[in-house]
């Protein structure tokens, strides 16, 4: 699952898609992607790679809730969550 976001607030007026997409993830952790391209043509500009790691009050790795879980789950197969 992916989202898209058109972006062209910049002084030369080029226009640029940025996607993102949770590309996997574990008992703690979110991986992401990330993708610019420059349009029309979509030139691919950069793509980087980021994981997100969920924290206790202490700030050590925890497992994420199953609430919180089943909200990523959704979004994943639907695109939007409830």
């Amino acid at each position: 699952m992916s989202t898209s976001h058109v972006h062209s607030g910049n002084q030369s007026g080029d226009k640029f898609v940025v996607k993102a997409r949770i590309s996997n993830s574990s008992g703690a952790r979110l991986y992401f992607e990330h993708f610019i391209f420059k349009m029309p043509n979509e030139v691919p500009i950069l793509e980087a790679k980021a994981t997100a790691v969920w924290l206790d009050k202490n700030y050590r790795p925890a497992r994420i809730p199953p609430e919180f879980r089943s909200k990523f789950v959704q979004f994943l197969r639907c695109g939007k969550p409830s």
